[in-house]
């Protein structure tokens, strides 16, 4: 992989779908796909490098998550703002730069995502509730050499996109077992909404 300097920014442009699963369901693999989509940018800080003398680096991330509710309600933001931490050691490495992240945080909604009314079971949720995002970054100049597109698009030298990344997650909010109170039922909010993206991200 190339050498470069570390940079403290980070930009993306995700797209997302939603799902009627939970995340365990998600995580498994037994996913039911559902109409409504959208459009999230995210931007984040490096907050520190290597913690603990360790490949771990951690960030402060926020989102803003546009929802297309296919005309099932009104479209609508939704906010998220997460600590995030990224594994980036792997026996690959040397050939394809790679990093998972996990982050934790909050999420508000304008209004309670399709996508949570059906996982729900229609029952009601909060506009507030716990934010996480798992995610699996692949740096596009490693991806561009280990496919040879580097030879047909950037005449053998891809290091114009060494910053960048691409990334597949899985955004989710929930009551996390009750933590955010209690739905109009009187039980607490634990399940919420899970969605798929996969996205571009830059680090500057």
């Amino acid at each position: 992989s190339t050498a470069s300097p570390d940079p403290r920014w980070r930009f993306g442009l995700h797209y997302f779908q939603g799902t009627s699963n939970d995340l365990g369901d998600v995580f498994t693999g037994s996913i039911d796909m559902l109409a409504q989509n959208g459009l999230r940018l995210t931007a984040a800080r490096m907050l520190a490098r290597d913690l603990f003398n360790c490949p771990i680096d951690m960030l402060v991330e926020g989102g803003i998550m546009w929802h297309d509710e296919k005309d099932d309600q009104s479209n609508f933001l939704q906010y998220t703002l997460a600590l995030k931490f990224e594994w980036k050691k792997w026996p690959w490495s040397d050939h394809l730069r790679t990093r998972f992240g996990f982050g934790t945080g909050l999420s508000y909604a304008e209004h309670i995502p399709i996508a949570e009314k059906v996982n729900r079971g229609q029952r009601s949720s909060s506009h507030l509730l716990h934010f996480l995002d798992f995610n699996l970054a692949f740096n596009c100049a490693d991806l561009a050499r280990l496919t040879r597109l580097d030879r047909v698009f950037f005449h053998g030298n891809s290091s114009c996109i060494d910053h960048v990344w691409l990334t597949a997650g899985i955004p989710h909010r929930s009551g996390a077992w009750g933590l955010y109170g209690d739905d109009k039922q009187g039980e607490a909010i634990q399940s919420g909404s899970n969605y798929l993206s996969i996205g571009l991200e830059a680090d500057f």
